[in-house]
């Protein structure tokens, strides 16, 4: 019959010193969800938001058609962390629309 290993010993041994520095993580604040709404685009101008239950915008409600698709838009834009995708995706965006997106007939 083998032999049992020994108990594992903690790794953290050596950097005990680093322990103070622990409790700057305890002193942040719990995670609160903020529900911002619900949104989706549903193809060529059109689009859906519900907004009903939504913490960040005072007045509440739904958002359809042509307004919900620019709002969607907007916010997908205003995500971007990059200028230059800020720049690039409403130019695929304008190709899409000019161009269609079946790249198959070229």
């Amino acid at each position: 019959m083998p032999a049992k290993p020994d108990p594992v010993v903690p790794s953290a041994m050596p950097f005990a010193w680093l322990e103070p520095l622990d409790n700057l993580w305890d002193a942040r604040s719990e995670f609160r969800y903020v529900e911002r709404g619900k949104m989706a685009s549903m193809g060529m101008w059109g689009g859906v938001a519900d907004l009903t239950k939504s913490e960040i915008t005072p007045v509440g409600g739904t958002l359809t058609g042509v307004t919900a698709f620019a709002s969607w838009r907007g916010a997908y834009l205003s995500k971007q962390v990059s200028v230059q995708n800020m720049i690039l995706i409403p130019m695929f965006w304008f190709k899409s629309w000019l161009f269609g997106r079946d790249i198959s007939r070229f």
